[in-house]
């Protein structure tokens, strides 16, 4: 008995000459000692150390307790095999061991589907390439458009190649997220922007996050990414229409009882659609020899030949088809692009491999990055929210809106909105960074129009097929 209180007064001596405030993160095995990694929300835990605390965490979350706190100002972070090592070093009988996120402590996490294709390596599609690529160097929303099997899923992970990497702010963000829904298992990282891939039978909980504890939905997993919603318009329309918001604002807020939790969600929004219900509108046959024509193509062979719809659907049902994508859901949308394996124009795009297109999208950003240093909530083009704040970054002049709406006059478009006119000058404006040019010229107007898909008509075409 007198050797344990001798103990005992000793560590309280100890105890009493350290000063320093500790946090410790962890689960206890209480039959071993070891201490563990929780499995929801490590990330999390961590950040939440105030200036001048030492962390000390299992030796499986020493990745992430680097990370976090190599950005926060006075916050040590030690690492523990057990119950013994921690006090040991709170006692002040050994040195803690730090922290460190070097390479060979790093076990990266893919959020992306394997053998993602080089873009070189995609046959054909060559308008949808340059649609593509103007839509990351933007970061404007993109909808693809055509049958199954023609390549648009592909392109959508080809997408995952071409942005630029993480940001180191950026990084914090997105795996505090892939922490919050028990993802990441022991020093496990993921470096690379999200991929996230959204089916139409997804349901509101799985997307927009939910659960006891609240665990963040698809939305907030594309956090930085790329959400890509396959089959969209075959989306109940309620899960849907609650996109919306969260689209728009970049962060989505899920109540419950005890409160409310904010989520970010600022994700690249690319869908992918069948123009009906049999793929083939927009699609007909030459007369004189059967050749598969795309859109307002002729046959080359025969120019007067009469075209033959390859559609088996009629007007009303392809109205029916496309109409279920609602309108304000069409107007978030700023690229509608055809993909089709018959469309043979290789005109629009230069078919360089993702590593050079990168480069591309990487200068491209820079340069807005550049334009909106002062203005906080504004990094790229597809940022801009309306007219006013277009012209006060110097992202366009007066002038070019001027040419833009003398561009629109006569062409065969639906009347555009306000919102439609802000989207297409935000585009053009990427248009002519991409060519990393100061001003928006008339040809960056025209090619706008063209990539953006609205005087195709696309999502409204039944009638004048």
């Amino acid at each position: 008995m007198k050797e344990e209180l001798a103990n005992v007064r000793q560590y309280q001596q100890l105890l009493a000459k350290n000063t320093t405030n500790y946090l410790l993160i962890g689960k206890l095995d209480i039959t071993t000692g070891a201490v563990e990694s929780p499995r929801d929300g490590m990330l999390g835990m961590i950040a939440a150390a105030k200036a001048g605390m030492t962390v000390i965490v299992p030796d499986g979350a020493e990745v992430h307790a680097a990370i976090v706190a190599n950005g926060m100002e006075h916050v040590t972070a030690y690492k523990a095999r057990d119950i013994l090592e921690v006090w040991s070093v709170i006692t002040g009988q050994a040195k803690g061991r730090i922290c460190q996120a070097t390479p060979g402590r790093i076990k990266q996490k893919a959020t992306t589907a394997e053998n993602t294709p080089d873009l070189r390596d995609i046959i054909g599609n060559s308008r949808a390439k340059l649609a593509l690529e103007t839509a990351l160097a933007g970061r404007h929303s993109l909808l693809f458009v055509g049958p199954a099997g023609h390549g648009k899923s592909m392109l959508a992970q080809a997408a995952t190649q071409l942005l630029p990497d993480l940001e180191r702010t950026e990084l914090l963000e997105v795996n505090k997220i892939y922490s919050a829904r028990g993802e990441l298992s022991a020093n496990e990282l993921i470096l690379t922007r999200p991929y996230q891939e959204v089916s139409n039978g997804v349901t509101e909980a799985a997307l927009f996050g939910g659960g006891t504890p609240v665990r963040p939905g698809l939305i907030s997993a594309a956090h930085r990414g790329i959400l890509f919603f396959d089959e969209v318009n075959l989306t109940p329309e309620p899960v849907l229409e609650k996109l919306r918001d969260p689209w728009s604002r970049g962060s989505i807020a899920i109540q419950r009882a005890s409160g409310s939790t904010t989520m970010p969600s600022k994700f690249q929004f690319i869908g992918a659609m069948n123009p009906c219900a049999c793929a083939m509108h927009f699609h007909f046959k030459c007369s004189a020899c059967d050749r598969m024509l795309v859109s307002h193509q002729s046959c080359p062979d025969h120019t007067k030949a009469k075209r033959i719809s390859a559609c088996s659907c009629t007007k009303r049902d392809v109205n029916r088809y496309l109409g279920r994508l609602s309108q304000p859901i069409k107007d978030r949308i700023e690229i509608v692009c055809l993909v089709s394996q018959y469309d043979q124009d290789a005109s629009w795009h230069d078919h360089h491999a993702t590593r050079t297109v990168k480069t591309r999208i990487r200068a491209a950003w820079d340069r807005q990055l550049e334009r909106y240093k002062n203005f906080p909530r504004i990094t790229c083009n597809g940022d801009v929210p309306h007219m006013n704040a277009m012209l006060e970054t110097g992202a366009l002049t007066p002038e070019t809106k001027k040419a833009m709406e003398k561009a629109l006059e006569g062409r065969r478009v639906s009347v555009v909105s306000l919102r439609k006119l802000t989207q297409l000058l935000a585009l053009a404006r990427t248009v002519a960074d991409l060519e990393d040019s100061t001003r928006v010229k008339h040809e960056h107007i025209v090619k706008t129009i063209a990539i953006s898909g609205l005087d195709q008509g696309i999502l409204d075409q039944a009638r004048r097929q």
